[in-house]
C-alpha cells in the first residue's frame, strides 16, 4: 500500500501554500507507474511536477542540480534508489543548503532534516489489508491494489524554521505530529 498521489499533492499544496513546482527523483523501474499517476493528478492540485528519472544513485547530484532553480519542494518517494542511505543523506544536505524543503514518506526522515512526512496509518493499514484478504478468500478474481485510506502528517518545525519555510494549515482530518 502507498498513499494516493492526490493525497500527497493536496498535502504538499496545503502544507507549503506558495508551492507551484514539485521536484521528484525516481527510478522508472520502481516508481514509474506511480509517478505517471502523480503527473496526471498534479494539474488538478495546481502543481507542476518536475520529474527527474534516475538510472542509479550516482545520477542524483546531477538531477538535483538540474532541479535546483525550478522547484519549491522536493517530494521523496519510497523508491529504492532514492531512499538508500547515501542518497537520503545527500538529499537532506542539498535541501538544507538550497532551502528547498523535503516532503517524505516516513517520519524517520524528519530526524535527518526533512520538513514533513506523509505516511500510512499503521493500524488502518492492517484493517484494510485484512479486508482485502477477506475479499480474496471470498473469491475475488483479480489482485487488488489499494491506496491507504488514512494517513499521518508529521512536521519538523525546527527544520522548517531553519530554512525559512512558512508552513500552511494542516490537512483537515489528518493526524499531525511535530518532531
Amino acid at each position: 500500500m502507498n498513499v494516493a498521489p492526490e493525497a500527497w499533492l493536496l498535502a504538499i499544496k496545503r502544507l507549503f501554500p506558495g508551492t507551484k513546482r514539485v521536484g521528484l527523483l525516481f527510478d522508472p523501474r520502481h516508481s514509474g507507474s506511480f509517478v505517471g499517476e502523480a503527473a496526471r493528478a498534479a494539474p488538478a492540485a495546481g502543481l507542476v511536477l518536475k520529474r527527474a528519472e534516475l538510472g542509479g544513485a550516482d545520477e542524483v547530484p546531477k538531477a538535483l542540480n538540474a532541479l535546483r532553480e525550478s522547484v519549491d519542494v522536493l517530494w521523496m518517494l519510497p523508491d529504492p534508489v532514492v531512499a538508500s542511505a547515501p542518497v537520503v543523506e545527500y538529499l537532506v544536505r542539498f535541501s538544507i543548503q538550497h532551502r528547498i524543503p523535503i516532503m517524505t514518506f516516513s517520519r524517520k526522515y524528519l530526524e535527518l532534516g526533512a520538513v514533513a512526512s506523509l505516511d500510512m496509518d499503521p493500524y488502518d493499514m492492517g484493517v484494510q489489508a485484512a479486508e482485502m484478504a477477506n475479499r480474496i478468500a471470498r473469491g475475488a478474481d483479480k489482485p487488488m491494489n489499494a491506496y491507504a485510506r488514512k494517513t499521518r502528517l508529521s512536521v519538523n518545525r525546527n527544520a522548517a524554521g531553519k530554512m525559512g519555510v512558512v508552513l500552511g494549515a494542516a490537512i483537515p482530518g489528518e493526524g499531525t505530529a511535530d518532531e
